[in-house]
């Protein structure tokens, strides 16, 4: 008959959701911040400093780093990786969950 899926399943369902629900807390964290930030501070590269910035890629918790510092993040002796760590505060972000 039908039997219910095994308990894995549902942990493993629970820890996605659970990894969503945070990337979406993180992005409205920064988009309050540039609510109530200047410009200039809100889009400020931590890594190169440009100050001037357009377009940004936004890492989950909600700091933002030029697309060129991006692409250098993203990219180890020419791969491409998973996981990238914030530079300012360290944490840790999948490549597909960043924004840009």
């Amino acid at each position: 008959g039908d039997e219910a899926p095994p308990r894995a399943y549902y942990t493993e369902q629970h820890r996605t959701a659970n990894a969503e629900l945070q990337d979406h807390v993180r992005r409205l964290r920064f988009l309050r911040s540039l609510a109530t930030s200047t410009a200039a501070a809100a889009t400020a590269c931590p890594i190169c400093g440009d100050d001037q910035l357009v377009t940004v890629a936004v890492l989950t918790c909600a700091h933002a780093v030029c697309l060129d510092c991006m692409e250098q993040l993203v990219s180890v002796r020419g791969r491409r990786v998973a996981i990238v760590h914030c530079p300012q505060c360290r944490t840790r972000t999948r490549r597909v969950a960043i924004v840009h």
